[in-house]
């Protein structure tokens, strides 16, 4: 069962992520981690990179005029 909450909660910072439109750190709290460094791990070992980097590579996507799958990690 708690595997299937986080799983569902880094699917919603996913989304809220990919909105661009509040800081990371927020995004944490607001989704039940206890600071953004727990955030990151966790998100990091279900995702493959960091919030940050998640951010960066949809951002880059979004200006080259393509878009990645919210599931999609960046090479480099």
């Amino acid at each position: 069962p708690m595997a299937y909450i986080t799983h569902i909660r880094i699917e919603l910072a996913k989304w809220r992520l990919a909105q661009g439109d509040q800081p990371i750190c927020r995004t944490a709290l607001e989704l039940g981690f206890f600071d953004q460094s727990h955030f990151t791990r966790t998100f990091r070992r279900a995702t493959g990179q960091t919030p940050r980097d998640y951010v960066k590579a949809r951002r880059h996507a979004r200006t080259a005029g393509c878009a990645l799958p919210s599931n999609a990690r960046a090479v480099g």
